[in-house]
């Protein structure tokens, strides 16, 4: 799936939620970034925007595939290393509620 598709199906899931209050990126290496943006009415989603965030979560492109289709839970991610969290981690943890 590119992330494009990817970029697309957050924006689905996001539908409807709150403002996360916050910006988030998901640094995915190599493969590239998905970026949420939640500091306004809606949160908007867009891919391989290298802006600043609030919130940076690196990990391999495999992780966050298995994490957004719920093979690996966000908690067990993070836990185990496959998951790194830098800077505002309350918006990581509402980020786990909708992923």
């Amino acid at each position: 799936m590119t992330l494009a598709k990817v970029a697309d199906a957050m924006t689905g899931r996001f539908a409807g939620a709150a403002p996360l209050g916050g910006t988030v990126k998901f640094d995915l290496g190599g493969d590239g970034t998905l970026f949420i943006d939640g500091t306004g009415a809606a949160n908007t989603v867009t891919h391989n925007n290298n802006d600043g965030a609030n919130c940076t979560i690196s990990m391999s492109a495999g992780d966050f595939d298995d994490m957004i289709n719920g093979r690996l839970q966000p908690t067990m991610a993070f836990m185990t290393g496959k998951m790194r969290v830098e800077g505002d981690m309350g918006l990581a943890m509402k980020l786990g509620q909708l992923v």
